[in-house]
């Protein structure tokens, strides 16, 4: 797989690929639920960085929404495309992303 011009296809999985923008995300696998298409977010109030979005509900717990775009300053004012389910130790957040380019295994190198 080609995505820009770096060629991913002569690797095998490990990592999620995720474009925000012009900008190429790679995620440990290991920490990735999986991929689904943006929910309602449901605004919360008080302070909070301008990258939390708010909080969805997903497979029944609140989850915190993070803009990627917003938080790499490489929004564009589109709407994300896909979500991103991440496990963590305290529970789970979404990361809104343009496109998920899917998954492929890279070398420490091509990682930055």
């Amino acid at each position: 797989m080609k995505v820009g011009h770096l060629d991913f296809s002569a690797y095998g999985p490990n990592y999620l690929l995720c474009q925000v923008g012009n900008v190429i995300c790679a995620l440990p696998l290991q920490n990735i639920v999986e991929t689904l298409r943006p929910q309602q977010v449901i605004a919360v109030s008080g302070q909070r960085p301008a990258f939390v979005e708010g909080i969805s509900i997903i497979r029944s717990k609140p989850t915190p929404i993070v803009n990627v775009g917003k938080l790499l300053a490489e929004n564009d004012g589109r709407d994300p495309g896909r979500l991103v389910l991440l496990r963590l130790a305290e529970g789970q957040v979404a990361l809104a992303v343009d496109k998920v380019h899917g998954v492929h295994e890279l070398q420490n190198q091509q990682l930055m």
